[in-house]
């Protein structure tokens, strides 16, 4: 995905190809990986096309630390803490500079806008309005305290369990570069479901909105120029795809 949405060159391509580097583990492989990892480190990963936002104080979203024995202490621009669970970090490894002890994130995910969200969410007023309780921990975007069990099966079976019983769309952002488009239509040409309607583009006011295909069991759909949060930055047309898919419209 980063390599055809223009991040990395064609040399490293293509080293990455002649060394197998989607299976292999050598070293030749690891310095290509650091190559574009420091390549992509300033972008928006959920959206590579999108802004990198910062924030100043202790929200920034560049803020680093240290582990020690107590918890963490900063150290710098660098975060280096030790990861005992499986945090967004192990989700999006290609985010961070590899670190012995692993890395964690603070708060928020690096270039994402979400220190208001953040302040909204956690603010007594609207947590009396929404009814949380006060025994209910703040909200996060990331945290380090809840175990995740990662298996080699993955969650496609799932969608092999609701064929025919559930309708169900699966939609992605075309910027996305942590849950990218191309990935996702990979698992999904893997079920082999038998394609109802190919490939086409949607419209929204005149313009296209993003692409879809109808497949027995499963809408698949992009959103054009939208990243992994497409209902924030694309509303009009990821509301059109929704919402019509729900009532049964065409979309």
């Amino acid at each position: 995905m980063a390599y055809w949405h223009g991040i990395y060159d064609t040399e490293t391509y293509e080293a990455m190809r002649a060394n197998n580097c989607t299976s292999a583990q050598s070293q030749e492989c690891q310095n290509i990986i650091n190559r574009i990892q420091g390549l992509a480190s300033k972008l928006n990963i959920y959206d590579v096309y999108g802004k990198c936002y910062s924030n100043s104080g202790k929200n920034s979203m560049f803020e680093l630390y240290e582990s020690s024995s107590m918890g963490m202490t900063r150290v710098g621009n660098e975060i280096k803490a030790y990861k005992k669970t499986y945090t967004a970090r192990d989700y999006t490894p290609f985010l961070y500079k590899n670190h012995p002890q692993g890395k964690i994130l603070k708060e928020v995910p690096p270039c994402v806008y979400g220190t208001p969200i953040i302040e909204y969410f956690n603010s007594d007023v609207v947590r009396k309005l929404l009814h949380i309780p006060d025994k209910v921990q703040a909200f996060d975007f990331c945290t380090d305290k809840i175990t995740y069990n990662i298996g080699q099966k993955g969650s496609q079976w799932v969608y092999t369990e609701l064929q025919n019983k559930y309708r169900i769309i699966f939609f992605s952002g075309d910027t996305d570069g942590a849950v990218p488009t191309y990935g996702s239509l990979q698992w999904i040409n893997l079920l082999n479901w038998e394609v109802k309607e190919p490939w086409r583009a949607y419209f929204v006011e005149g313009q296209v909105a993003g692409y879809i295909e109808e497949r027995s069991g499963l809408t698949f759909a992009t959103v054009h120029g939208a990243g992994h949060m497409a209902p924030q930055w694309k509303r009009p047309q990821t509301y059109h795809l929704i919402f019509n898919w729900l009532k049964n419209e065409k979309i």
